[in-house]
């Protein structure tokens, strides 16, 4: 019998985490900073008020989406990494994803033909909303989740580049002038449903992994095991496509306008480092359960270099937020600078949450409590908004997204330091 040298196993891990932060990266770059691209050029062939129409049907779309997602992006990327090598169980983990994923999508058509009915400024602009709304069922087949899993990043994050290159071509071609609005949704959706059926052919021919309807008791299962991630995903993003939801009920689209433009230039900057903190995602999961001092030292030994590196990146928004408004956006969204300042912050409380959440608690078993601490900093974001952004709209949601952050940075610190990781400090309590 062979005996593993330890060793060997261990680097063996590092050469693949490295490969999954790759991809990740590529992933990244694919989801966030190519859609940017055409944001300078449609905020100038769409007036402020049209961009923030568009931003707003986009929004709900998102904000649905969070619901549809289920927090498999959590917890079925730790279910896959613990049964890799079981492909009757990652089948059954699968197959239950995308059936809990669909029942979803189908309720919140549900919502969706309520709004348009009840809503008049959905209903004047249902075409457009309608749209927005195909993303919704687009999100079934994303499928992200099983190629984390499985450690397995290089197909969807290429076919994401592919298809992201092809939306930000369709974008330049087919809109030309401020009537073409509507089809930037459309253009989103059918993108997105792209990306998501060719990922169903790739898992199904590549690794022989074909959906299978569940008995109901395995669905139940899958569904309460992934409640509290569902809990913490919610209040971590939910409110960043509410935000921008709720703004289109109590303001003008001109002022969502400008509050979509500066997330536009926001969300690139704290995707900069979700791929090195997703990447070992699936390593920490096992690592956690073999070896808490392996774990703790490899915390140690990037943690603060990443949340460093987004500090630098959060100082630099802020001393620049003027100029690269300027740059990217044009003279007409000038007060689309002033609320990327408010929320320069963000990226570096978004790292330090991420870092908090994927590498401590989800792997040491903390879930409960990390879902209770974000489903509190959504109680207290979402109780803000009648108090802060109905009078100071678009700066009073940029200010409360601040305070969400802020809120489960410091709350989560305190929590794991309680629970002896000591986590800037060259010395743990249970190390």
């Amino acid at each position: 019998m062979e005996i593993k040298d330890p060793q060997t196993v261990y680097d063996k891990r590092k050469r693949k985490l490295f490969k999954n932060w790759y991809y990740l990266t590529v992933l990244q770059i694919a989801q966030y900073v190519l859609p940017f691209i055409p944001i300078p050029y449609l905020v100038r062939v769409l007036s402020p008020e049209k961009f923030g129409l568009v931003a707003f049907a986009i929004a709900m779309s998102q904000f649905f989406a969070v619901f549809v997602e289920y927090g498999f992006s959590y917890s079925a990327v730790k279910r896959i990494a613990i049964h890799k090598n079981d492909k009757e169980k990652i089948t059954e983990i699968y197959s239950s994803a995308l059936i809990i994923k669909a029942l979803i999508s189908l309720a919140l058509t549900a919502v969706f033909i309520a709004l348009v009915h009840f809503i008049p400024r959905i209903n004047e602009e249902s075409t457009v909303f309608t749209f927005a709304f195909l993303m919704v069922f687009a999100d079934i087949f994303f499928t992200t989740w099983f190629f984390q899993g499985i450690e397995k990043m290089k197909y969807i994050a290429y076919l994401t580049v592919i298809m992201e290159v092809l939306y930000v071509a369709a974008i330049f071609i087919f809109i030309r002038k401020e009537e073409d609005y509507i089809f930037v949704p459309l253009i989103e959706a059918i993108s997105s449903f792209a990306i998501g059926i060719i990922s169903i052919i790739i898992i199904h021919k590549v690794f022989g992994v074909k959906f299978r309807l569940q008995p109901f008791e395995r669905i139940k299962y899958h569904f309460k095991n992934s409640w509290h991630y569902f809990i913490s995903d919610f209040a971590s993003n939910a409110y960043t496509s509410a935000s921008v939801f709720i703004l289109g009920f109590i303001a003008g689209n001109a002022v969502v306008g400008f509050y979509r433009a500066a997330l536009s230039i926001l969300f690139p900057m704290k995707a900069l480092f979700e791929p090195v903190v997703q990447a070992a995602y699936p390593y920490m999961s096992k690592v956690a359960s073999e070896s808490k001092e392996r774990a703790i030292h490899f915390l140690r030994s990037y943690s603060f270099a990443v949340a460093a590196a987004s500090l630098a990146v959060s100082v630099m928004l802020f001393f620049g937020s003027d100029i690269i408004v300027r740059f990217f956006l044009g003279a007409q969204y000038e007060h689309s600078a002033v609320i990327l300042k408010i929320m320069s912050i963000a990226p570096f409380l978004y790292t330090l949450n991420m870092i908090f959440c994927m590498h401590i608690m989800y792997p040491f078993g903390m879930k409960v409590n990390f879902a209770k601490i974000t489903a509190w900093s959504a109680i207290i974001s979402f109780a803000l908004i009648p108090l802060i952004s109905f009078k100071y709209q678009d700066i009073g949601m940029a200010s409360i997204m601040v305070i969400g952050e802020l809120y489960i940075s410091v709350m989560a610190y305190k929590y794991i330091h309680a629970k002896g990781f000591t986590f800037f400090t060259n010395k743990s309590k249970n190390s």
